[in-house]
């Protein structure tokens, strides 16, 4: 049901270009099409906090796309952590 798909998300995206070897993927640019002529910019997402997400919904069956979730939500831990922070909504959404 639509209520079983009903879920929140935190994503954290990087707004710098990293330095030397740090490993991040680059911002990517969208230039404007004939339609509104905007150009927008994509920001990968490094880290993720989730609330009411029920993977088995979301995610396929071979494991790789839970790999992924896992990583995103340690990496946004480890960086709130790392920078102590206190992230009010991502305590929420991690309890």
């Amino acid at each position: 049901t639509l209520k079983d798909l009903e879920a929140c998300f935190l994503t954290y995206h990087s707004l710098y270009t990293p330095v030397g070897d740090a490993p991040s993927q680059a911002p990517v640019v969208t230039y404007p099409n004939e339609i509104d002529g905007i150009p927008r910019i994509s920001l990968p997402v490094y880290g993720l906090s989730s609330y009411k997400f029920r993977g088995s919904l979301w995610t396929s069956s071979s494991g790789k796309d839970n790999q992924l979730v896992n990583s995103l939500l340690e990496a946004a831990d480890n960086w709130l952590r790392l920078l102590q922070v206190h992230h009010p909504d991502y305590l929420f959404f991690s309890r």
